[in-house]
């Protein structure tokens, strides 16, 4: 899976002229991947997180508000959008 997405996720969308830009592009996806981007099996941790056992369940709690504050947003905003009427 992780490499599906490297894929297509990351590689199929920069420029690879030659080995060396493949191997920094896939560097760059790996590095990003474990400590930035924060994967759903591990609840919203990074592997570096739970490797270094940083993830803590305050930041479990404050991630738990901000995804209750994002689908709050999402609603307020749909709602003030008006659609126009659908003739079809």
């Amino acid at each position: 899976m992780l490499f599906h997405r490297m894929k297509h996720r990351y590689l199929f969308t920069i420029l690879l002229s030659n080995f060396d830009s493949l191997v920094k592009g896939a560097d760059f996806y790996l590095t990003e991947s474990n400590t930035c981007i924060p994967h759903s099996a591990l609840k919203g941790a990074t592997p570096e997180e739970i490797i270094t056992g940083s993830w803590t369940e305050e930041k479990k709690m404050e991630l738990k508000e901000k995804i209750i504050e994002a689908r709050q947003l999402r609603i307020e905003t749909n709602k003030a959008v008006r659609s126009s009427p659908c003739f079809a």
